[in-house]
C-alpha cells in the first residue's frame, strides 16, 4: 500500500508542477509578436532610401532591365530576412510585408548567368498565382524609380518584365516591358 500511496503523490506533484509551469508561460506571455503587416508608404519610401544609401555602390551602367520574380513567402514561422538563400538568383527581395533585403548578388553588384545586365528583384507571395500586394508593387515601383533616378536616366523604369502569372493577372502578355511611373500612392 505504502508503494501506491508514493505513487500517487508522485504523479500528483507532477500534475502540479506541470500546472503551475504552464500558468507561468501563459502569464509570460513568450510568444513573438507577429510584424504589422500594413506598412506607410514614408515607410516604404524610406526602406529604399536606406537601402540606396547603405550597402552596394549602385552602377547604374550595369543595369539594363529590371525583371520581376516570384518568391515563396517569407512568412514561415522563424523566418527572418537575414535567412535568405545564399544561392538567391534575384538581387534585391520584397517580402510578404513589403520589407526590403539584398542578396549577395546585389553587394557585389553581379549579373545572374542566365540573365546579365538584369536586375532581378524577387517579390515574395503566400500562395502561387497570387499577385503582389498593393504595399509591394509600391515598394517595386518605388525602388525602381529610384534606382532609376540614382542613375541619372529613366532606363529601369522602362524596361520592366513581370513574372508571368502576374503579366496575366494584370492583362499584360509574357515578355512585355512595362514602364513604371512614380509611386506617389
Amino acid at each position: 500500500m505504502d508503494q501506491r500511496s508514493r505513487m500517487t503523490k508522485t504523479l500528483g506533484c507532477l500534475a502540479t508542477a506541470m500546472t503551475a509551469a504552464a500558468a507561468l508561460l501563459a502569464w509570460a506571455d513568450p510568444t513573438v509578436s507577429v510584424p504589422r503587416t500594413n506598412r506607410s508608404p514614408d515607410e516604404i519610401r524610406q526602406s529604399v532610401h536606406d537601402l540606396l544609401a547603405e550597402g552596394a555602390s549602385f552602377d547604374p551602367n550595369m543595369w539594363h532591365d529590371v525583371e520581376i520574380l516570384a518568391c515563396p513567402s517569407t512568412a514561415r514561422p522563424a523566418r527572418f530576412l537575414t535567412s535568405l538563400p545564399a544561392e538567391a538568383d534575384y538581387h534585391l527581395l520584397v517580402d510578404d510585408d513589403a520589407r526590403l533585403a539584398q542578396t549577395d548578388l546585389w553587394r557585389g553588384q553581379s549579373d545572374v548567368a542566365d540573365a546579365p545586365h538584369t536586375l532581378r528583384i524577387g517579390v515574395s507571395r503566400r500562395a502561387p498565382g497570387q499577385p503582389m500586394s498593393s504595399a509591394q508593387w509600391f515598394c517595386v515601383r518605388t525602388l525602381v524609380t529610384s534606382l532609376s533616378a540614382v542613375a541619372g536616366s529613366d532606363q529601369l523604369a522602362r524596361s520592366v518584365r513581370l513574372h508571368p502569372s502576374w503579366g496575366s493577372i494584370y492583362g499584360i502578355e509574357d515578355g512585355t516591358l512595362v514602364a513604371l511611373e512614380a509611386a506617389n500612392r
